[in-house]
């Protein structure tokens, strides 16, 4: 293999000479590393005792590096800018089988070339083939040395995170292929970076009907969840997508039918942690709940949220399956918009819920004395369009 050399570095007491690009046949994809990560101190013959690491990759063979079952022999010229090395039982990257080179050799280039791709930038994958996870492979054209992809084509420039943190925004994750972990972003739309789960990044349309964001989703249509909610006196805030489970590890659910818009959002704000849920006519004008009609068969909160089954949860009601229990319930729910071709809605909603039972951690359900004939006050804001999944 003649991997292109595109540098060598040398600082302070570390060496390294990083390769990549196709052979000569301009078809197979080629990849080296020589790294004396520390004590290096000019010509001389370094070996895995001193630290030096050999790797190397070639699309028709697969990746192996130098480890503890291996034995690498590096000879550094008196330039300094040339030399050779001799592997011999390096294991491959994954996977059973090993690899020897009995005669390596390097010329560094002239002129250094400092990498000019930083973190996030796009890259083209080589060593990935799955489409089902993410996978990294090492690209020296990244600052960081790595490239990480989700769909085994086209990834972003990321860093090893082993021994080091991840910058703020990136998180560090287990991946496949080599290295085997590193920093991952969430993909967010219209913020200049293709990021895992993109396929390209475009500004969110002002009405978030249009194409930009759901092709990045790659979705005809995008589902998102916008709420401010108001629970006697505590507040709650959730904007995201609909259908995947967010930080918290909480789920949003945005169902929408023929006619009937039902909603159902749990807090992510451990502070303030309750759920609503309600049900309302897709189409603009008020939904009065009156528990006669199949529609108006709940308004309802939880607290805390719906998600969190190690706590005991109280749960209130306005209308829950049939006419009022006390006078004062009551509920509404406002559509001022549908949007989406019919798949969501944006409006308001009000009630005043009555406590109807615990739901217990420990299992079953009874009614608590101590909150029996309690009543509270719930405001909501909201958009709702369904995930198309």
């Amino acid at each position: 293999m003649t991997s292109p050399i595109l540098r060598c570095e040398q600082d302070g007491d570390r060496f390294a000479v990083l390769a990549l690009g196709s052979e000569r046949d301009e078809v197979d994809s080629t990849v080296m590393r020589i790294e004396v990560p520390s004590g290096y101190d000019g010509a001389g013959t370094y070996s895995g005792t001193d630290g030096a690491v050999v790797e190397v990759f070639h699309s028709d063979v697969g990746g192996y590096a130098s480890g503890t079952t291996s034995s690498c022999t590096v000879c550094v010229g008196a330039d300094e800018r040339s030399g050779s090395f001799v592997c011999d039982g390096m294991p491959r990257w994954s996977g059973d089988g090993t690899m020897s080179v009995t005669a390596g050799s390097f010329v560094c280039p002239a002129v250094a070339t400092p990498p000019s791709s930083t973190l996030g930038d796009s890259c083209l994958t080589y060593a990935c083939s799955s489409r089902e996870e993410i996978c990294a492979n090492p690209d020296y054209r990244c600052a960081g040395g790595a490239c990480v992809t989700e769909n085994a084509l086209v990834g972003v420039c990321t860093q090893d995170c082993t021994n080091e943190p991840c910058p703020s925004e990136w998180r560090c994750e287990t991946v496949a292929g080599r290295p085997g972990r590193v920093c991952v972003s969430a993909a967010v739309c219209g913020n200049d970076v293709v990021e895992m789960g993109e396929e390209c990044d475009e500004p969110p349309p002002a009405d978030r009907c249009a194409a930009g964001c759901s092709r990045c989703r790659n979705s005809e249509r995008p589902g998102w969840v916008s709420l401010q909610a108001t629970l006697d006196g505590d507040t709650m805030s959730v904007e995201d997508l609909p259908g995947g489970e967010l930080g918290c590890f909480r789920i949003i659910g945005a169902t929408i039918g023929t006619h009937v818009l039902t909603v159902g959002v749990p807090s992510c704000d451990r502070a303030h942690d309750f759920g609503v849920g309600f049900h309302a006519n897709l189409a603009v004008g008020t939904t009065v709940y009156d528990g006669l009609t199949a529609i108006t068969s709940g308004f309802c909160a939880t607290i805390p949220g719906y998600g969190d089954d190690t706590v005991d949860r109280r749960t209130y009601c306005a209308f829950e399956g049939g006419p009022a229990v006390d006078p004062e319930e009551m509920a509404s729910v406002t559509i001022s918009e549908v949007l989406c071709g019919g798949y969501g809605a944006r409006g308001t909603a009000t009630a005043r819920v009555l406590y109807r039972r615990t739901s217990r951690a420990a299992g079953g359900e009874d009614v608590d004395p101590a909150h029996e004939g309690e009543l509270l006050d719930v405001s909501v804001t909201f958009e709702i369009v369904a995930d198309p999944e």
